[in-house]
């Protein structure tokens, strides 16, 4: 295990997490890269979410992906906008939101965090986004990257364990992937020393078994890296 020394986030109530992964494959002399951005634990509206939004945008990201808790601090339907799109609307497709013009494709790919999953049945979240699958937990790829978002809250109706309904969509898609990077992103931290809340242990499923490159995930308002086996 290799850990970093913890980030004072930009945040309050913010991961703070800001990933950029350029993936390469190469096919003969053809090669293509994805740069996307990763942020979590960021729904708050105020000005430090501005600032983060504003740095991640200035990079160019062909996406962005969130590891959850989108939409403080119930996740109703009358703060997701504030919180959400105000900021990345320009990403959301399609985008019905008060704050400009959307994407012209989606380019913003959310997951369920425990404050989206507070107002019944996390309905402000699935009828603000229109995303693949049944929009709790989903794949796309773009480029060499194949990513797979989960719905780790208890609250998932398809289960939380890796022999769920959802855990054995996941074990299936990665088998099935040919992708040279796969990225599996949820809110619960399976591995954590945070204070508050530490690891989500019903999440430790085996993810490297499986075929996933790396796991990314929020939770816990601090920033971490493991290496895990």
């Amino acid at each position: 295990m290799r850990k970093t020394p913890t980030i004072p986030p930009l945040i309050h109530l913010v991961l703070g997490l800001v990933l950029l992964l350029s993936g390469l494959v190469r096919a003969g002399a053809q090669t293509s890269s994805v740069r996307f951005g990763v942020i979590g634990d960021f729904g708050s509206g105020d000005q430090n979410e501005r600032d983060v939004a504003n740095l991640v945008k200035s990079w160019s990201p062909d996406f962005i992906v969130t590891v959850g808790d989108n939409n403080y601090p119930d996740g109703a339907s009358s703060t997701i906008d504030e919180n959400i799109g105000q900021f990345y609307h320009g990403f959301i497709y399609p985008y019905t939101g008060s704050y400009g013009a959307g994407s012209a494709i989606n380019r913003f790919f959310p997951c369920l965090g425990n404050h989206d999953w507070i107002t019944t049945g996390a309905t402000p979240y699935l009828n603000y986004f229109t995303l693949p699958g049944n929009e709790r937990y989903y794949d796309f790829v773009r480029g060499p990257v194949h990513v797979f978002a989960l719905d780790s809250d208890p609250s998932e109706p398809n289960g939380t364990s890796s022999t769920s309904t959802q855990g054995n969509w996941l074990k299936n898609k990665l088998a099935a992937s040919t992708a040279k990077w796969k990225i599996v992103y949820f809110h619960h931290s399976p591995y954590s020393s945070g204070a508050e809340h530490g690891p989500s242990t019903w999440m430790q499923w085996p993810f490297q078994q499986w075929g996933a490159t790396a796991v990314l995930s929020g939770h816990d308002h601090d920033y971490e890296r493991f290496l895990i086996n």
